[in-house]
């Protein structure tokens, strides 16, 4: 079951009546739409546990309701089957943006929340000592997308940072001197969080590969399974061969894991009021 799809306790009032529990079925139902972005009815009766019919009966009202909309997969499943009709939630004008910090490079992108690239740029530049230069050039490469995109700024949910290398999440910065040295002691989020005026979370890259996998890849159908991120520190423009690994890219996927915390706590804090975000 992906995480914060499952049902939480509520004490207000009517809790346990039919409206109540079918109300809590249908933010269920979203929760799995704006985590995987598209998706179909099958994949979502087997992340959230309901039944095949009760997902059927809440995707046609919401259909109904313009809430979602029908596309045709693009590949045929992994299991060797056709493609089928995926549900997208109707959000168009929501966004987040995601910026991959590699060894020699960096990479923003926006998406929308049909996980769909709307813009990316990219820059080779040594990163490993030269924080403040990678955190300005990303700062410019997303004002440049959002405008190529045609994407408001206070339409911008969060951005989420994959970093290469271990992430200390209490303080936000990078837990390792070694990796980034000239990271050492920076906190991160916050000084992207003064650049761009959003939320920003941080999150090792491996890690959020990994997720990307779960959510999209070859990981989608396991309880478990070992993402394995090989790269090799050269001299720009080379980079890491993780990229064929990731949907849609490094800078949409690196931050899947960070974008997907700050939206789940959101959802967690606020669940009742069935907000239109997803999670990377």
């Amino acid at each position: 079951m992906i995480p914060g799809a499952e049902t939480t306790t509520n004490n207000k009032k009517g809790d346990g009546t039919l409206g109540w529990l079918r109300e809590r079925n249908r933010e269920r139902v979203i929760a799995v739409l704006r985590t995987l972005g598209r998706t179909s009815q099958a994949d979502i009766a087997r992340s959230t546990g309901l039944s095949r019919t009760t997902v059927s009966t809440l995707v046609a009202e919401l259909r109904d309701a313009g809430l979602v909309f029908e596309v045709d997969a693009k590949v045929p499943d992994g299991r060797g089957g056709r493609p089928g009709v995926q549900l997208v939630l109707q959000d168009s004008s929501r966004a987040v943006v995601g910026i991959d910090v590699g060894h020699s490079h960096v990479q923003v992108a926006v998406a929308d929340l049909a996980h769909d690239v709307l813009a990316e740029r990219m820059c080779d530049l040594e990163v490993r000592d030269h924080a403040f230069d990678a955190l300005d050039r990303s700062a410019r490469m997303v004002e440049e997308v959002l405008v190529e995109a045609g994407v408001v700024r206070s339409h911008v949910i969060c951005a989420g940072i994959g970093i290469p290398g271990p992430v200390d999440r209490a303080h936000g910065t990078v837990g390792s001197a070694t990796i980034l040295p000239g990271w050492r002691g920076l906190q991160i989020a916050a000084e992207m969080e003064k650049r761009l005026g959003l939320p920003v979370e941080i999150e090792n890259d491996a890690n959020c590969g990994a997720l990307a996998e779960l959510t999209w890849g070859a990981g989608r159908d396991c309880s478990n399974f070992a993402y394995i991120k090989a790269a090799e520190h050269r001299e720009p423009p080379a980079r890491s061969g993780t990229r064929r690994w990731m949907k849609p890219g490094p800078s949409a996927t690196a931050a899947t894991g960070a974008v997907w915390r700050r939206l789940h706590q959101d959802r967690r804090s606020s669940s009742s009021s069935a907000r239109a975000a997803r999670s990377l």
